[in-house]
């Protein structure tokens, strides 16, 4: 099982990093003159602008993801409760009633 955390929380910091760059990015982009003239309505540029490439390319990517995580949570909880017992080398006692 931690693996599977682990594989997913390494999946997740490979998104966080992207979309930091892409922050990076949308900030260096900002006109200075336009946030001095109108702070409010520039800021909302900037944050739409992220949201809509947050959502548009990588909403999709992490929802996909999530499903998959909590699949093979599903599955790795399923494939515990699963109890294997060897055979005895008594054949009696693997005999089915």
């Amino acid at each position: 099982m931690d693996k599977i955390i682990n594989s997913h929380i390494d999946i997740l910091e490979e998104l966080e990093l992207q979309l930091d760059k892409i922050i990076a990015q949308e900030i260096a982009q900002v006109d200075i003159d336009a946030l001095v003239i109108n702070p409010k309505e520039e800021l909302t540029k900037i944050v739409l602008n992220i949201r809509d490439i947050f959502l548009d390319q990588y909403g999709p990517q992490a929802i996909e993801y999530g499903l998959n995580f909590a699949k093979k949570v599903k599955d790795k909880i399923e494939a515990d409760k699963t109890i294997k017992v060897d055979d005895s080398e008594n054949s009696k006692l693997n005999a089915e009633d």
